[in-house]
């Protein structure tokens, strides 16, 4: 029964992890899957892949910073032993964003007949980095988010979820609701939109609802969206 009680209790409080790992967790496969069945030897489509591949990297980097910049100082009031881990897991991970980078800047300089080895080079590489990068995303939600549940309130989470939302600019905050908003569930989109709609411009929530909602949702889920939120209005 305690335990029951206590699941009950961690799933309504605020969690720093949860939605945006859910993103980055479901970008990874979608890019993982490009990489895998991607025509090397087409101009276009490699060109598409490897700048979309970069923009990816890209957000993870900048969401090692967030967490570095926000939620490592707190944890290190609590537990120094697993922000040690988790910082460690944070350089290598740079190491490792900057050897893929690498990897796309040679395999877009390379010659047509080289690409699909640096191609498939490429794929077992990022995904040799999407498997690290789950062990350490369920290090942080299994392991860090219940220290911070334990020491601190949910308004001083809170604080630290406004000042990572504060520090992402638009477009990188457009980037990524449309990782977010796909992998989260119905109830928790709903949620999302709401509290933005309440806390944001009027023209900003239109932006992610149409530029971020719309295209990265299928015609059924954005419609059942849609229709709550009018009716939560």
């Amino acid at each position: 029964m305690t335990n029951t009680i206590a699941t009950r209790t961690i799933a309504i409080r605020p969690n720093l992890y949860r939605d945006i790992h859910k993103g980055l967790r479901h970008g990874h496969g979608l890019m993982l899957t490009r990489l895998g069945n991607s025509d090397w030897r087409d101009n276009h489509q490699t060109q598409a892949l490897l700048e979309a591949l970069d923009a990816h990297l890209h957000l993870c980097e900048r969401h090692l910073k967030h967490e570095d910049d926000f939620i490592h100082p707190a944890l290190a009031a609590f537990d120094t032993g697993l922000l040690h881990k988790l910082a460690s897991d944070h350089e290598n991970h740079e190491v490792a964003l900057g050897t893929l980078s690498a990897r796309i800047d040679s395999l877009s300089a390379t010659t047509e007949n080289l690409r699909p080895l640096l191609g498939h080079q490429l794929y077992l590489a990022f995904a040799q980095f999407v498997a690290t990068d789950f062990e350490h995303m369920e290090r942080e939600e299994a392991l860090a988010m219940p220290v911070l549940w334990e020491n601190m309130d949910d308004a001083e989470i809170g604080i630290i979820h406004g000042r990572i939302v504060g520090a992402i600019p638009p477009e990188e905050m457009m980037a990524y609701m449309r990782l977010m908003l796909p992998a989260i569930t119905p109830a928790d989109r709903l949620g999302m939109l709401v509290g933005i709609r309440a806390g944001a411009p009027a023209e900003a929530y239109q932006a992610i609802l149409q530029l971020a909602a719309r295209p990265s949702l299928s015609a059924d889920d954005f419609a059942w969206l849609t229709a709550e939120l009018e009716k939560a209005a």
